[in-house]
């Protein structure tokens, strides 16, 4: 029926970018604003108006060319605002306690997927493919963790402070391990030379980024971004997409990247006025426009058909990413001086999970182990991991909402 109306409105040709892009602005907002109304996360809404219009469910939209460029950027500028959110000095002070509890989550996952992959499941899985969905299932979503701190207004308490922290570091550590693993699948081996090359290059971002941002950026900034709303605002897309692209090469996701070159920009920003605007501006870009976009084809990447036929694995993967998560990182996070309650909220936000582990997935797939001259995991294993990302992003934010009530959480630090 709706399908149908659709027909009628834009007839039965190809859609043009336009005309998607109408379909999608339309959608995701009358999504998020009833699921809003109802005093849950706009996220959710978007995930699921994505589900509604995708391929799964009416057929209206597929995730196109455009969809996906436009999904990219929406990541990418959400976590770069995310980033002037943060004050580096408090980021730093967070460095030790925040990769200690996203080591602490990532180990509890693992050692969970290990068990059920390992002693439990009735197919013989390799070492490497065990590691490669547990990598999967320990990632967190910054994108989607950021977005949900900040409908819940606690991004400034020191709750949200430690998870972002947390969910950095989570990144960081996946990404090298699944870069190491892949290597690894597609060459048979790993040796110590690689290896040692991996954690180099990621050693040398986080070496460049630093010297980059305390000592050409002070230089710099005082000229552009403190002077005008327009030029500061140019200049920091500049910088975003400096070290979104220097992350890349250097074998990271590009949002860490966006998310340091945030820390560095707010750092230099002495104007706050001039901050202010481009804080206004890198919001309605990314909370307005483009990450609705990024979420809504999270939602249309959902196969549901898949799911159903493997929800019973599904549902044992989200009980295990949420135990992993909630009990790793929440025992770290009470040795730091915060209470139970408050470390239970922390680590339950950190469930938060999307399109990256989809993407993951796929790669995981089509990637050739040259030992076997099979794909690194199956299509069982591809769908478990689409359906543990999905149900995780949806279950999140209703359960984290009623922890914030229950435990009468500040908004601020």
């Amino acid at each position: 029926m709706i399908e149908s109306i659709f027909d009628v409105v834009f007839g039965h040709h190809h859609l043009d970018t336009f005309q998607v892009l109408l379909i999608l602005m339309v959608t995701v907002w009358g999504a998020g604003r009833i699921t809003k109304w109802i005093g849950l996360p706009p996220v959710l809404g978007e995930i699921l108006a994505g589900v509604l219009i995708g391929p799964s469910v009416l057929g209206v939209l597929e995730n196109s060319e455009v969809i996906t460029v436009l999904a990219e950027l929406g990541v990418f500028f959400l976590m770069f605002h995310s980033g002037l959110d943060t004050h580096l000095n408090g980021f730093l002070k967070r460095a030790k306690s925040g990769s200690a509890m996203a080591l602490g989550g990532i180990g509890f996952i693992f050692l969970l997927t290990a068990i059920w992959l390992g002693w439990f499941s009735p197919t013989n899985y390799s070492f490497l493919t065990i590691t490669f969905v547990g990598c999967v299932f320990a990632l967190n979503s910054l994108p989607v963790i950021s977005s949900v701190l900040k409908s819940y207004k606690i991004r400034q308490h020191k709750i949200g402070l430690m998870t972002i922290a947390s969910s950095v570091f989570d990144e960081i550590f996946i990404f090298i391990a699944i870069s190491i693993v892949i290597v690894a699948a597609q060459s048979g081996s790993l040796d110590l030379i690689t290896f040692s090359w991996i954690l180099f290059k990621v050693g040398a971002f986080f070496g460049v980024s630093f010297i980059l941002g305390r000592l050409l950026l002070p230089i710099v900034s005082p000229r552009i971004l403190n002077k005008s709303g327009s030029k500061g605002f140019t200049f920091a897309l500049i910088v975003a997409l400096f070290y979104g692209v220097l992350a890349e090469r250097i074998g990271l996701h590009s949002v860490v990247g966006a998310y340091v070159a945030g820390v560095f920009v707010r750092a230099e920003i002495q104007n706050n006025e001039v901050l202010k605007k481009i804080e206004d501006r890198f919001y309605g870009l990314s909370h307005s426009f483009l990450g609705p976009i990024f979420f809504a084809s999270v939602g249309m990447m959902i196969p549901l058909s898949l799911l159903l036929e493997s929800w019973i694995p599904v549902l044992i993967g989200t009980v295990l990413v949420f135990v992993g998560q909630v009990f790793g990182s929440g025992v770290v996070m009470k040795q730091f001086g915060f209470t139970w309650r408050e470390s239970i909220i922390s680590s339950s936000v950190l469930v938060g999970r999307g399109s990256t582990e989809i993407v993951l997935a796929g790669i995981g797939f089509s990637t050739i182990v040259a030992t076997t001259g099979e794909p690194l995991i199956d299509q069982n294993l591809f769908g478990i991991l689409i359906g543990v990302s999905f149900f995780t992003t949806l279950i999140m934010p209703i359960l984290v909402k009623y922890l914030i009530k229950f435990n009468h959480i500040p908004k601020k630090a």
